[in-house]
């Protein structure tokens, strides 16, 4: 391999190791999360993000957000109508 080929190659894996911490997605929807006593916990820009923020799992978090699941870390989940 030659040494330009090599440089390039390391400054793609460089580019994609910084990764944006603003976004969940392309298709990303904000989201609510709602405690036990009907009071709204946060905001969220992704379910991703509440994971980040929150530590809860966005898989479960989307679960609830598709009706197959009631609750996800103890919160009662809403997607924000667009």
């Amino acid at each position: 391999m030659d040494m330009r080929k090599a440089k390039k190659i390391k400054r793609i894996g460089m580019m994609n190791l910084h990764g944006r911490k603003d976004i969940g997605g392309w298709n990303a929807q904000p989201i609510f999360a709602i405690d036990k006593n009907g009071e709204t916990v946060g905001w969220f820009a992704s379910s991703s993000d509440a994971e980040r923020k929150l530590g809860i799992c966005a898989r479960n978090i989307r679960s609830v957000l598709n009706g197959k699941r009631k609750t996800a870390g103890g919160y009662k989940w809403i997607k924000q109508e667009r």
